[in-house]
């Protein structure tokens, strides 16, 4: 009697996916098939940080708020701010998705 091969199937064309490469439950089988990550602890929080996205959202900002401290606000570009925001706000909150 024949037993059914339960291993990764390697697939040359990805537009050419015959079905029996798709399990039934796909999220519970790549759960059992997939190693589990090490836990983030205080000793190797630096490692498991995605440096270049820290950066972007947190040194950048800061930058911004000393810049903006540092610099005098004129009329013009406080004008430009509000109509800035209030249309980036109306652009995010009507995006077509």
């Amino acid at each position: 009697m024949a037993t059914k091969f339960h291993g990764p199937i390697f697939i040359e064309n990805p537009d050419d996916i015959p079905a029996e490469a798709v399990p039934e439950n796909f999220v519970s089988y790549t759960l059992q098939h997939q190693e589990a990550l090490p836990p983030v602890t205080w000793k190797n929080w630096f490692s498991e940080l995605n440096w270049y996205s820290a950066f972007v959202l947190f040194v950048l900002p800061v930058l911004g708020l000393i810049g903006a401290w540092n610099t005098p606000l004129r009329l013009k570009t406080a004008i430009w701010f509000a109509v800035y925001s209030f249309l980036a706000a109306f652009g995010t909150f009507f995006s077509p998705v």
